[in-house]
């Protein structure tokens, strides 16, 4: 099994079912560091920690 696959939107997680600091709106993004550009407008549901 794939575990990570490179899209268009991002990079995506097969198992977690979730992108990684994507580049386009997904349903679910996980961000990890704080960079506003990092969560896109239009993201469904964001996980990141409040640091």
């Amino acid at each position: 099994m794939q575990i990570i696959q490179f899209r268009h939107e991002g990079i995506y997680c097969v198992p977690g079912k979730f992108y990684i600091d994507p580049w386009k709106p997904v349903e679910r993004a996980l961000i990890t560091h704080g960079h506003g550009d990092h969560a896109t407008p239009g993201d469904e549901k964001i996980f990141m920690s409040s640091f």
